[in-house]
C-alpha cells in the first residue's frame, strides 16, 4: 500500500497555492475561458449554467476547504495537501471510464461535448453519494464539538471514506436525470457507459489498496498481504483481539439487552493469548483494570494500549486475570490479510471485458447495463464474506452493501423483464452497437 504519494505545498515562492491564491486565480481564469466559449457556440443555456455551478462548487472547495485540512509531512516537514494514492487511483478511473465511454460514444455518433456534460453530472451526484453514505454508517465517527468542525470533517476525503454503492445509486440518479433533460435513450446511453463504470470501479479499488481500506480478513493464503502498523486492517486486528491471539465478540444479556456480554469466541493455539491461559467461552470484564460495558469501548482499550506500548495488557474475565501479549512483530504490521481490494480491482477489470464481449450479442438496448446490475450485486456480495470493515446491519450478519446487493439484484431482475417486453432494436444503428 502507498497512502501518500507526495505532498503539494500551500506556498510556492512565498506565494499562497490555496485559499485566495494561485489555483484560485487559475480556477477563476479557465471557468471564465470555459463560459465565453461556450456561450460564443451555442449561447447561454441550462447545460452551461449546470456546469458553472459544478465549477462554483470546485471553486468553494479550493478556497474554503482545502486550507483546512492541510498536514504537515513529518519527514519533509512541508505544509499542505497531502496526494494520496487512493485519490490518484480514483481520479485514475474516473478519467478512464470516461474515456472508455466516449471512445464507445463516438463510435455511434454522439457528440463529445455530451459525454463530458453527463460526466460532470454523474461524478458530482456520485461523490456526493458516496461519501453521505460513508458519513450516515459511520456518522459517529464525523461529530465534533461545533457545527463547522463537523462540517470539516465531512467534506475531509484525503484519508479515504467512500462507499462504492453510494457512489452508483447518487451517479444513476443523476444519469437519469440528464437523460431525460436532454432527451436522450436511456438504456442505450447506460449500455456505452458500463464497461466504462467497470473500469472506473477496477481502478478505484486499487486506491482502496493503497490506502488501505475496504480490507479483508486475516487468512493464510500464499498471496496474503500485511499492512503497516496504524493502517485500518492493523488497527481493527488489535480491536477484535485477533493480534493478540483471541477473537471477542458480542451478543445481547438475557436479562437486559442492554447490557452485552463479552465473550471470548475463539483462541488461536500457540498464540498469547493461548499461552496466558484465555479460553474460549470467557467473559471479559475489565482491560487493564477498567470495567468495559460494550464491545466498542473493549476495542478501544486494546487499540490504546497497543498504540500506547503499555503491554502486556491485563484481561479480567470471569475466570480470573490474564496477562495477554501481542502476537511478536504485531506491533509493526498486521496478521496476512486477503487482498480484497485486489479482488474486487480483479472483479472489475473482468467485468468490464464481459460487458464488452456481450455487447455485440445483445438485441435490446439496455440489456449491457442489465448484465452489470446482475453480475456485480453478484460478486459484490460475495466479497463482502471475506471482509471485516463493515458491520451486520438490520439485526443480521448482512453489511450494508449485501442488503443493497440483494436489492439491486431485484432491481436488475424487474430491468430484464422490462426489456425483454420491448421490441427488438436499437435506439442508435445496430452496425454501430460495437465493443470498443
Amino acid at each position: 500500500m502507498l497512502q501518500t504519494l507526495f505532498t503539494i505545498p500551500n506556498e510556492i515562492a512565498g506565494v499562497p497555492l490555496f485559499g485566495f491564491g494561485i489555483a484560485a486565480v487559475l480556477w477563476a481564469v479557465w471557468c471564465v475561458v470555459y463560459a465565453v466559449l461556450n456561450v460564443r457556440r451555442t449561447g447561454f443555456n441550462g447545460e452551461l449554467a449546470s456546469s458553472l455551478g459544478a465549477m462554483a462548487a470546485v471553486g468553494f472547495v479550493i478556497v474554503y476547504v482545502v486550507p483546512r485540512i492541510m498536514i504537515r509531512d513529518e519527514v519533509t516537514g512541508v505544509t499542505g495537501i497531502a496526494i494520496r494514492g487512493y485519490g490518484v487511483m480514483l481520479l485514475s478511473g474516473i478519467v478512464a471510464g470516461v474515456g472508455l465511454t466516449l471512445y464507445r460514444a463516438r463510435r455511434v455518433g454522439l457528440a463529445s461535448e455530451t459525454i463530458f456534460s453527463l460526466a460532470l453530472w454523474v461524478f458530482v451526484a456520485g461523490m456526493v453519494g458516496a461519501r453521505a453514505f460513508y458519513v450516515i454508517e459511520y456518522w459517529q465517527t464525523f461529530q465534533r464539538e461545533s457545527l463547522s468542525e463537523t462540517i470539516i470533517a465531512v467534506l475531509n476525503m484525503t484519508q479515504g471514506g467512500l462507499v462504492v454503492f453510494g457512489g452508483f445509486l447518487g451517479a444513476m440518479a443523476a444519469f437519469a436525470m440528464f437523460a431525460y433533460k436532454h432527451k436522450l435513450p436511456g438504456l442505450a446511453l447506460a449500455d456505452l457507459a458500463a464497461p466504462g463504470m467497470m473500469l472506473g470501479l477496477a481502478l478505484g479499488r486499487i486506491g482502496c489498496f493503497c490506502n488501505g481500506c475496504c480490507f479483508g480478513d486475516v487468512c493464510a493464503a500464499p498471496w496474503a498481504v500485511e499492512f503497516p502498523a496504524g493502517t485500518p486492517p492493523h488497527i481493527r486486528q488489535i480491536q477484535q483481539g485477533k493480534a493478540f491471539g483471541f477473537l471477542l465478540t458480542s451478543t445481547a444479556s438475557a436479562g437486559d439487552a442492554r447490557l452485552p456480554i463479552l465473550t471470548v469466541d475463539s483462541v488461536v493455539p500457540g498464540s498469547p493469548a493461548a499461552l496466558a491461559g484465555l479460553t474460549e467461552g470467557e467473559h471479559l470484564q475489565a482491560i487493564d483494570g477498567r470495567p468495559v460495558a460494550s464491545l466498542d469501548e473493549a476495542r478501544d482499550l486494546l487499540f490504546y494500549a497497543v498504540r500506547d506500548n503499555r503491554l502486556p495488557v491485563q484481561l479480567r474475565t470471569d475466570r480470573g486475570v490474564r496477562s495477554v501479549n501481542v502476537i511478536p512483530g504485531l506491533t509493526q504490521h498486521s496478521l496476512p490479510t486477503h487482498p480484497a481490494q485486489l479482488y474486487a480491482a480483479i472483479d472489475g477489470f473482468l467485468g468490464m471485458l464481459l460487458l464488452l464481449a456481450f455487447t455485440p450479442l445483445a438485441r435490446r438496448d439496455g440489456e449491457t447495463f442489465a448484465l452489470l446490475l446482475t453480475i456485480h450485486p453478484i460478486s459484490r456480495f460475495l466479497l463482502e464474506q471475506i471482509r471485516i470493515d463493515e458491520p451486520g446491519m438490520f439485526g443480521t450478519s448482512l453489511s450494508i452493501s449485501q442488503h443493497i446487493s440483494i436489492l439491486l439484484l431485484a432491481a436488475a431482475a424487474g430491468l430484464w423483464i422490462y426489456i425483454e417486453r420491448r421490441p427488438r432494436g436499437f435506439a442508435w444503428p445496430p452496425k454501430t452497437q460495437l465493443t470498443a
